[in-house]
Order: C-alpha cells, then sequence, then structure tokens
C-alpha cells in the first residue's frame, strides 16, 4: 500500500531497513503492488513523489510488472502523469520496451 498510496513516511522506512526496491512485492505486503516492484505500483497509481523517492534511492527505472511486463513508464502514460514519465525517462527508463502483449 506504501507505494501505490503514495506513502513516503512508510517508503522510508523500507529504504531504512535496507529493502531491495527492486524485488518483487508479495500481495500480502504493505507496500501494495500484487507482484510487481515497488516503482512499477507507484507509476501505475500516478504517485510521482513516490516514483521520484524510489528513483533516488535505487529502484530500477525499467522495472516490470509481473501479469503482462508493463514498466513503469507505461504505467505512467496510462495513469497521465506525464512528471512521472519525465522522472523515469531522465533515469534512463526506456520508452521502447513493449509489454508481452506487444504494447508500448
Amino acid at each position: 500500500m506504501a507505494a501505490d498510496q503514495g506513502d513516503l513516511t512508510e517508503l522510508k522506512r523500507y529504504v531504512e531497513a535496507k529493502y531491495d526496491l527492486n524485488k518483487r512485492i508479495p500481495p500480502s505486503s504493505n507496500l501494495g503492488g500484487e507482484g510487481s516492484p515497488p516503482i512499477v505500483t507507484a507509476a501505475y497509481a500516478g504517485q510521482c513523489e513516490a516514483v521520484d523517492y524510489l528513483l533516488a534511492n535505487g529502484a530500477k527505472a525499467d522495472d516490470k510488472s509481473v501479469k503482462i511486463g508493463q514498466t513503469a513508464v507505461m504505467g505512467a502514460a496510462l495513469s497521465g502523469k506525464v512528471r512521472c514519465m519525465k522522472s523515469l525517462l531522465a533515469k534512463g527508463a526506456r520508452p521502447d520496451v513493449r509489454d508481452e502483449a506487444g504494447g508500448d
């Protein structure tokens, strides 16, 4: 829930506990995300501050969701969050990656 709700206080707890921010989130986790990395979950939810925080603390900009392999950039685009997309692209996210359904 922390990533999809943009709860920076909770995200900081994970960072301080040295949680691997590129690890898939178990569905029962307080981070939220149903098996996707926190960066993907935050981007899909349009939580740009959380995206920025995760990027600044080692999250990979190109991580993919478990379900169909969509990236955080795709999630930001789907939620209409241009600022999130710009942050991800500035940190090296590739705009040309396709998901498992062939979408980009």
